[in-house]
């Protein structure tokens, strides 16, 4: 039986705006209005986001969008991390992510990179961290990573 959750994410009262942990067999199918980044580190997995599935593999990126219903499956010892970025304190910053939708399949060697910078870090400098997810997020928005498209209608995705 697939179970559904929508999470909240309690983020005002915490230093960083964000949420990152490293992650194992998947989750139940989920959504939330933050912005998540899932980084496939061992194994291999599927993660269904939106309703389309997904083929997880070491060494690439994954994006949920705001309200997207995601979840990812174990298909042989997947191992990914996750990083979930509070909506409103993006929109603070003046990244309009509300205003744009990612493509769930995040084919830039240089956003890996960063998401691997980001891993590193939170162990060691969690405001470092912080400044490099505000860089990769700004990259997504600025259309640089050819990632973005314009955000359409989703009234109708859940009904």
């Amino acid at each position: 039986m697939d179970r559904k959750a929508f999470e909240i994410h309690d983020l005002d009262n915490r230093d960083l705006p964000v949420l990152y942990h490293p992650r194992g067999n998947g989750t139940i199918s989920n959504w939330h209005e933050n912005l998540e980044i899932l980084y496939c580190t061992a194994g291999k997995g599927l993660l269904v986001c939106g309703g389309v599935e997904h083929t997880m593999l070491p060494g690439h990126l994954y994006a949920c969008n705001s309200n997207e219903m995601h979840a990812a499956f174990d298909q042989g010892a997947l191992k990914y991390d996750c990083l979930i970025v509070d909506m409103q304190f993006l929109k603070l910053n003046a990244l309009h992510m509300d205003q744009v939708e990612l493509k769930t399949d995040i084919l830039s060697p240089e956003a890996v990179g960063i998401m691997e910078q980001i891993a590193g870090e939170m162990a060691a400098d969690a405001a470092k961290a912080m400044h490099l997810a505000m860089g990769l997020t700004k990259k997504f928005e600025d259309g640089i990573l050819e990632q973005v498209t314009e955000l359409e209608d989703k009234t109708d995705r859940y009904e």
